[in-house]
Order: structure tokens, then C-alpha cells, then sequence
């Protein structure tokens, strides 16, 4: 909590609003003491969001408790980095030891190649997610 001196009173440094509309979609303001007033933080990626998304359903008081210490966004930062390295690598891997991909590079087929790619990111999203996000 921060004291507003133009309110007199004491308002949450960090507060998270849910855009209205079909899907689920937030946006994390926090209070800038010198703008008295709320200033809303871009977080990149679909897995910060997702991870957004299970620590409302899932965990509320974990969520709570970080927008209390002011950790949430750090916290979203951090997995998004964390599952795109993991998607990332996981794809390297497939691509240096899939033997349809290494046949299809040398044949030169790029379409296939990069349908491909597509399915490599699909299921690496889907072993990172129990790992990563869901935890």
C-alpha cells in the first residue's frame, strides 16, 4: 500500500483489472507516486498470460500475495522467459535429430520444412506448459 496525499489515503501499489469481453485478457497497473495516478505495464507473450490466467483460477493467494510484494510482474517476466527458452531448445534438438526434418532440409523442401517448425513448436508448447506454466 502507498499513501495518495491527494486522497489522504492509502491505495495498492500494484493492482491487476480484467479487460471485459469474451476472452480473458488483464492488464497490471501499478501506482506512480509522482503521477499520482495508476500507469498500466505491458507484459509480452502468451505464456505470461497464461501463467496470469492459472494463478487466478488456481492459486489466488499465491497471485495476491505477489501483487502485494510488487513480484508479480518480475514473476511473469520470468516464466515468459523461462518457456520460450524451453520451447527454443527443445526445438534445436528436434531439428538437429528429427530424420524427417534433416531429409527434408537437404531435399530443400521449404513449405514442408516449415510446416515442419510449426509442429515442433505445437508439441514443444504442450510438454512445456505441465512444466512450466501449470506448476
Amino acid at each position: 500500500m502507498v499513501y495518495d496525499t491527494e486522497t489522504e489515503r492509502y491505495v495498492p501499489k500494484w493492482r491487476l483489472e480484467e479487460y471485459p469481453g469474451i476472452n480473458r485478457d488483464f492488464k497490471l497497473l501499478y501506482y506512480s507516486p509522482k503521477r499520482k495516478q495508476y500507469r498500466e505495464l505491458d507484459f509480452e507473450g502468451n505464456y505470461a498470460a497464461k501463467r496470469l490466467g492459472f494463478l487466478m483460477d488456481e492459486r489466488p493467494e499465491q497471485l495476491e500475495q505477489m501483487l502485494n510484494d510488487g513480484t508479480l510482474y518480475l514473476h511473469l517476466m520470468r516464466i515468459q522467459q523461462k518457456a520460450v527458452k524451453v520451447v527454443w531448445d527443445q526445438i534445436i534438438l528436434w531439428e538437429q535429430t528429427d530424420s524427417e526434418f534433416l531429409l527434408t532440409t537437404a531435399n530443400g523442401d521449404f513449405l514442408k520444412k516449415a510446416g515442419l517448425l510449426e509442429n515442433f513448436k505445437a508439441r514443444a508448447e504442450e510438454l512445456m506448459y505441465p512444466a512450466v506454466i501449470y506448476v
